[in-house]
C-alpha cells in the first residue's frame, strides 16, 4: 500500500500558477519519513531552545513568516529559518526506503492558472500519474499496490472527491483509476509531517515556475516519478509547452519522448 501526500500552492489570484504536488510513500516507510523529518527539526532547533514540535513546516511561512498572525517562525532570525528549511529539504531528499522495490516518488502539477478547470485538471493529472506508478510497482515488483491520498485540508474537498469518484467509475481526460482505493481523504497538516513535506514539495515548484527560483527544487527533480528517462510524475501545461519551446525539466523530457 502507497500513501500519496498532497497539497497545494498558488492558490491566490495573483499567482500566475497553481501548484499540486506531493510524496508518494510505501506504508512500511511512512513513520520512518516522518521520524527523519523530525529529527533533522530538533537538530536545528532543540540548540536555540525551541520545541520542534511547536513548529510546522510550511515553506513561505518559514521564509516569510506572516506579519497578521502569530507564527512560531517569528521567534528565528532569518538564517536560523533558511536553515530549519535547508534541513527539511534534506531529510526528504535523502531519505532511502526499507525497500528499493517500493520507492518513494514525488508528484507534481504545475498548471497555469488563466486556464478555467485549472484544478480539476491538476488533480486528474496526479491521480492518474499515481495510479499508473502503482501499476508500474506491482508489475516490477510482483506485489500488488493500492493506493490511498491523503490531502491537507482544503475549501474544495468536496469537489476533489466528486472529481475522483467520477474517475474511479470511468474514464476522464486522462484515463480511469484502478489502483487508489478510496477519495482523497482529508487531514490537518499538523497531524503529520508528511503533509507538511508535501508543502515543501508545492512551494519548491512554485518558487521556481512563480519566481524562476530553483533553489529549492534544483536537487528534487530526480525524485518525481520517472522511468529513468522521462519524468512522468511531473507535468508543466503551459501554452510553451504546445509551442514546444518550455525548457523546464519536465516538458523538456516529454518533447523528447
Amino acid at each position: 500500500m502507497y500513501l500519496l501526500f498532497l497539497d497545494e500552492s498558488g492558490t491566490h489570484g495573483a499567482s500566475p500558477v497553481f501548484v499540486l504536488a506531493g510524496v508518494a510513500v510505501h506504508e512500511n516507510d511512512v513513520w520512518r519519513l516522518g521520524q527523519k523529518i523530525e529529527t533533522g527539526l530538533h537538530k536545528v532547533l532543540t540548540p536555540l531552545g525551541m520545541n520542534a514540535f511547536d513548529f510546522e513546516l510550511h515553506g513561505s511561512e518559514m521564509k516569510s513568516p506572516p506579519t497578521r498572525r502569530n507564527s512560531p517562525w517569528k521567534a528565528l532570525i532569518y538564517t536560523d529559518r533558511l536553515k530549519a528549511l535547508d534541513v527539511a529539504y534534506r531529510s526528504i531528499r535523502t531519505f532511502v526506503p526499507t525497500d528499493p522495490a517500493f520507492p518513494m516518488a514525488f508528484f507534481g502539477a504545475v498548471i497555469e492558472r488563466r486556464r478555467p478547470d485549472f484544478a480539476e485538471h491538476a488533480y486528474e493529472l496526479i491521480l492518474n500519474k499515481f495510479d499508473d506508478m502503482l501499476g508500474d510497482v506491482s508489475r516490477t515488483s510482483g506485489n500488488q499496490q493500492r493506493g490511498v491520498v491523503v490531502h491537507d485540508d482544503g475549501v474544495i474537498e468536496h469537489s476533489v472527491q466528486s472529481w475522483t469518484s467520477q474517475w474511479m467509475q470511468a474514464a476522464g481526460r486522462v484515463g480511469q483509476i484502478h489502483n487508489i482505493v478510496v477519495v482523497p481523504l482529508f487531514a490537518n497538516s499538523r497531524a503529520t509531517r508528511l503533509l507538511q513535506a508535501a508543502d515543501l514539495v508545492c512551494y519548491s515548484l512554485w518558487r521556481y515556475y512563480a519566481n524562476t527560483d530553483e533553489r529549492y527544487v534544483r536537487e528534487l527533480w530526480k525524485l518525481f516519478h520517472s522511468d529513468g528517462t522521462h519524468m512522468h510524475g511531473l507535468i508543466h501545461v503551459c501554452a510553451d509547452f504546445a509551442r514546444r519551446t518550455c525548457t523546464c525539466p519536465p516538458c523538456v523530457t516529454r518533447l523528447s519522448a
